[in-house]
């Protein structure tokens, strides 16, 4: 990690086994077993899906992109627009799905339970 440069996400993956931590521009994965650094990405990470098989970042002005964990690979670019920055995210039940928007949007979403499975 860069010093003096402040830590703002941390993942704990694969069963315990391995730590992400994101500064403003980049993200370093360890083995926690061993202390070795296994992965520098070079943006910022903001989360994750739940089965952890998925994440995404975002960077200006590239927009949103989701990734494959642990390949590291872009699966797709979300959205190339201008804005400040993801503020909530939210990925559905079954990880197939990312919503990212900015105050208040992700509250009525919720409202309108777009994320609830009908049996």
């Amino acid at each position: 990690m860069d010093k003096g440069v402040v830590v703002r996400e941390v993942f704990l993956l694969d069963g315990g086994r391995t730590v992400a931590a994101c500064q403003k521009d980049h993200a370093i994965f360890w083995n926690l077993a061993t202390g070795q650094q296994i992965y520098r990405f070079p943006k910022r990470i903001y989360g994750f899906s739940h089965n952890e098989t998925k994440f995404f970042s975002y960077k200006y002005p590239d927009g949103v992109s989701l990734y494959a964990y642990p390949e590291m690979t872009q699966i797709c670019e979300l959205l190339n627009r201008r804005m400040s920055g993801p503020f909530h995210f939210l990925f559905s039940p079954d990880d197939r799905f990312l919503v990212v928007c900015r105050d208040g949007d992700l509250s009525r979403l919720k409202k309108q339970k777009y994320f609830t499975r009908s049996p």
